[in-house]
């Protein structure tokens, strides 16, 4: 029996369009973060991390759920089709030869969107996330005015 969590990461970002606290948001990443480092720690690859896979509890505990998608580290093949477009990692959209670090991708994806309520990369298919990756890394892409109030 576990307990009942009916509110995701997902509920938490849609209720503040404009982001959220930015303490908030660090302790959320903070558990993520956690998260990752012990299913890495122990071998696994969750390779979905996204704000609906992300449930909270009334005192903002962070629970990660649908590992569907996970699988461990020493395979040789991986899939190809993997994680959300949102959230997937330049790794998984061209070369398909990953490792834990597409997780760590995803988080770095949300901590964003929980900032500014907008996803950092909405590409509508694996090249538009190409492109938009790529212009935020060669500067033509300004950093999200929230976030630069954080870094």
């Amino acid at each position: 029996m576990f307990e009942h969590l009916d509110r995701t990461l997902l509920d938490e970002i849609r209720s503040h369009s404009l982001g959220i606290d930015q303490l908030e948001a660090k302790k959320i990443v903070y558990q993520m973060l956690k998260a990752c480092s012990h299913m890495h720690s122990n071998g696994i690859i969750h390779r979905d991390i996204k704000p609906e896979n992300m449930l909270l509890s009334r005192n903002g505990i962070l629970k990660v759920c649908d590992l569907g998608f996970a699988c461990l580290m020493q395979r040789k093949n991986f899939s190809e089709y993997v994680s959300t477009r949102w959230y997937r990692a330049p790794e998984l959209l061209v070369y398909h030869h990953y490792g834990p670090e597409i997780d760590v991708w995803a988080v770095g994806c949300i901590f964003v969107e929980l900032m500014t309520g907008n996803p950092l990369f909405p590409g509508k298919n694996d090249m538009d996330m190409m492109r938009l990756i790529l212009q935020m890394f060669n500067g033509s892409e300004e950093l999200p005015s929230a976030l630069k109030q954080t870094f």
